[in-house]
């Protein structure tokens, strides 16, 4: 699920985000921090009403 107010990818069933590692180019699953810039994932054309709308639907 993808968090439009942190620009994060967020798995639900584990509970984590969605990071990388700027050296490696690695991405891995790793604990949420909204201040991690390697955690913040952008979209060139994104629907964010959508994208908002299902993120709610999983963060209550």
């Amino acid at each position: 699920k993808y968090n439009v107010a942190a620009n994060q990818i967020f798995h639900p069933v584990s509970g984590q985000c969605l990071d990388s590692d700027a050296t490696t180019h690695d991405i891995f699953m790793n604990t949420c921090n909204q201040n991690s810039k390697t955690q913040q994932w952008t979209f060139e054309k994104p629907d964010l009403e959508a994208l908002k709308k299902d993120f709610e639907n999983i963060a209550s």
